[in-house]
């Protein structure tokens, strides 16, 4: 979908955020932390026709406190400060499933501070989607995405994070992070039925194979299917 009319644009933004984020090791959850967070930025860019760059600034108050699990384990607070650059480009024919075009999006970041880390650390992301019709209510679709913190070291609620519904289903929720990650998930969607209109959209049904990991090195057991 286009992402706007064309043009500069200012856009400042504040908010708050409060989540559980659990903590493996080797596959086993050994904690639960509170993650707050409370935040303003600002960011600016250009929105053309199918895609927008944008630049921006952010800072926030995060704390992380530990509810279940090893009193070992450490709790975190301080700023998180970061800017970034981000480039978004869509040529699909709908916001909600399209059945034709790609969308892809690219960012680089720089944390200038972040609790947990010892420096600042640079971190670049990017994800590609695409979709084609297949027969007349079909259409089959392919994700990809990967990130890495070069040879820095991410503090550690700043680490990619694979595990849960559409990021490695099959597994638990953030059950895999690292400085790295790579992510493949392709598919087939069709639809089954159309529901009023007054009670929503189209119903469909979807089978899909993903295969992903995240990892601090590479290594060929990080990765999973």
């Amino acid at each position: 979908k286009p992402l706007g009319d064309k043009g500069f644009f200012v856009a400042p933004h504040a908010s708050y955020d409060s989540r559980i984020r659990s903590v493996y090791e080797n596959n086993l959850r050994v904690g639960d932390y509170r993650v707050r967070r409370l935040g303003a930025g600002l960011d600016a860019g250009y929105t053309f026709r199918k895609s927008e760059i944008r630049f921006g600034f952010e800072i926030n108050r995060l704390r992380a406190a530990l509810r279940v699990g090893s009193p070992n384990l450490p709790s975190y607070s301080g700023n998180e400060t970061r800017a970034f650059i981000r480039y978004e480009y869509d040529k699909t024919n709908s916001a909600f499933i399209p059945d034709k075009g790609f969308r892809f999006n690219v960012e680089a970041r720089y944390f200038l501070a972040a609790p947990g880390a010892e420096n600042g650390f640079p971190q670049t992301e990017a994800e590609f989607s695409g979709f084609d019709k297949l027969g007349k209510k079909g259409l089959i679709f392919i994700n990809t995405a990967a990130g890495t913190t070069f040879t820095e070291n991410a503090a550690p609620f700043q680490t990619f994070r694979l595990g849960g519904t559409g990021r490695l289903s099959a597994f638990n929720k953030n059950e895999f992070s690292g400085n790295n990650f790579v992510y493949t998930r392709a598919g087939y969607l069709r639809e089954v039925y159309t529901l009023p209109s007054i009670i929503g959209g189209k119903v469909y049904l979807i089978g899909a194979i993903e295969s992903g990991g995240a990892f601090n090195r590479f290594r060929a057991g990080d990765y999973y299917n």
